[in-house]
């Protein structure tokens, strides 16, 4: 939570340098409110939230995954931000945005939802042209591919061109809204060559040829590689799945098996033919990546673990591993270390300088930000965000100069009522899903926003003003408490270090405490109020 003016706190921190969007102090993790927690180094702005009216007359769809800025003509700061609806109906709602030079806070110039009329299936309760749009991917020259989760829905059932209704991935034009039309013939097609299946994401290689899909499916999560026919056409190829050598654990060695994917029946079957084929199964692949090392990263979600490996050619692959494992890691955060559960690991991105970030599906529903000289035996990962109540984290990307994230939340409670200022000084009630970008002080609007509002029974804290400051010997904090119960009351000098710490009860509400400043030095000072539910900072002088 954000409750002072940003430049203000780190002036004094004048010993840390924040150069990099991944360089951050961890937040302390803990349990979720009603409030996204984020470094006090960074700063948010909302550009949407679920059911917000589009330019085009249509409204923004449920539960935002797929956050994918697409620029135009290589920008960092114009280009169309493609949000994903994962519900039934399915959409894709298409913003074109742009950084304003001047405030530097980011504007929709206009909205649409992608078209899916042509596969629209009425059976009396609604219409679908597709469902549950998860995640998915930007290709190399410029669309979006969209991955339908779901593969069945019984009150849905209209076949398309002898294909299976849905389970598809989907190819969009950013700019026009619509899908592909593969072969010409006046009717745009789903990614029929890429197989039926649960899809959770694609990942593009850059060769316009290779593509990486996993199948989120806890029986028969298999991961697969799609090589295109021909370059940027994603019509026809040859569709490979993985298979683990028996003794992978110590050889990290693997095959990839073909699977026929050429006729209807075969396309609508592929999950069938994957495992009798015998590839491995994983427990619900849902996000690939390929890093800047060139590895395969990939996650397995119901076990708790992100892999990676080397894809050597079409036939093997090798130093397939464990890169983060379900294990407890140190978390080092401004009030010290903490332990948190590394768990349900969900979308993937990396940024500029390596840093794999991670959105968590399950548990405390973390956002993670791992290091790229992390190892299992040495980890490195901090913690980016706690999330609002009931809300998990989706959908990571980054503008080319990896200056700006774009990430949405998705279904938090619909009962959460605490408001906070985003860097536009827009009021947001996270109450629904809602898409943002995020980027450091410096890069983002007016850092002297972020204050939060009125909470119930949030666990957290508001509106903490030290007076009369400068203070002298002793000085008073007044501050609006939801939690009924002792605080850790800590102060950091202008470089950092602890200087003073005590421990305070704190009532319901409003609250008059009083703190000795008497062996304090003069200069400038920062006060941290810290409980396990969260924490509040400001600063002051002596």
């Amino acid at each position: 939570m954000k409750s002072l003016p940003l430049s203000l706190l780190f002036t004094f921190f004048s010993a840390f340098s924040f150069a990099q969007i991944g360089n951050f102090t961890s937040v302390e993790p803990t349990f979720q409110d009603e409030l996204l927690h984020i470094p006090s180094s960074h700063a948010f702005q909302v550009l949407a939230q679920e059911g917000d009216v589009l330019t085009d007359g249509s409204s923004m769809g449920q539960w935002s995954d797929l956050t994918a800025y697409v620029p135009i003509d290589g920008s960092s700061t114009h280009g169309y931000l493609c949000v994903n609806s994962e519900f039934v109906p399915g959409a894709v709602s298409i913003f074109e945005i742009q950084l304003n030079p001047n405030t530097k806070l980011w504007e929709v110039l206009n909205s649409k939802n992608a078209d899916f009329t042509a596969f629209n299936c009425n059976a009396g309760i609604a219409v679908a042209g597709t469902i549950a749009n998860c995640s998915g991917g930007v290709t190399p020259w410029g669309t979006v591919v969209t991955s339908e989760e779901s593969d069945e829905v019984p009150q849905f059932l209209c076949n398309y061109q002898g294909y299976k209704s849905f389970g598809w991935n989907v190819e969009i034009d950013p700019l026009t809204g619509d899908v592909v039309d593969y072969d010409n013939d006046g009717n745009p097609d789903k990614v029929w060559a890429m197989g039926n299946m649960k899809h959770e994401n694609v990942a593009f290689a850059n060769d316009s040829l290779t593509v990486y899909q996993g199948e989120d499916n806890s029986s028969a999560g298999f991961l697969y590689k799609f090589i295109m026919d021909n370059k940027t056409d994603l019509s026809s190829g040859k569709l490979y799945a993985l298979k683990l050598a028996s003794n992978w654990i110590t050889s990290g060695e693997a095959t990839w098996i073909l699977i026929p994917n050429t006729s209807k029946s075969e396309r609508n079957d592929v999950t069938a033919a994957t495992n009798s084929l015998g590839a491995t199964k994983f427990d619900r692949v849902e996000d690939i990546e390929i890093g800047p090392d060139g590895k395969i990263y990939f996650t397995s979600t119901g076990q708790n673990i992100v892999f990676r490996f080397n894809d050597v050619d079409n036939a093997t692959a090798n130093g397939f591993e464990i890169f983060i494992d379900n294990v407890n890691v140190p978390i080092q955060t401004e009030s010290g270390t903490f332990q948190a559960l590394f768990a349900a690991p969900d979308n993937l991105a990396f940024d500029n300088q390596g840093n794999l970030w991670i959105n968590q599906d399950g548990g405390e529903n973390y956002f993670w930000m791992v290091e790229p000289t992390h190892t299992v035996a040495n980890p490195k990962v901090h913690v980016f965000a706690n999330t609002p109540n009931g809300c998990e984290s989706t959908g990571t990307h980054f503008t080319p100069d990896g200056k700006y994230m774009f990430i949405s939340i998705q279904h938090p409670e619909a009962t959460n009522v605490a408001w906070q200022n985003d860097v536009a000084d827009r009021s947001v009630v996270f109450d629904k899903s809602a898409t943002m970008v995020i980027a450091l002080n410096e890069d983002l609007g007016d850092t002297t926003t972020g204050i939060a509002g009125p909470m119930e029974d949030t666990g957290m804290f508001n509106t903490l003003v030290v007076y009369p400051n400068p203070v002298a010997e002793v000085f008073n904090i007044s501050l609006n408490s939801a939690i009924y119960d002792y605080v850790d009351i800590i102060i950091y000098d202008a470089t950092g270090k602890q200087v003073k710490t005590t421990k305070l009860f704190v009532n319901l509400g409003r609250n008059e405490l009083q703190i000795d400043a008497s062996q304090l030095s003069v200069g400038q000072y920062v006060l941290t109020l810290r409980h396990r539910k969260g924490h509040i900072t400001t600063t002051f002088q002596k």
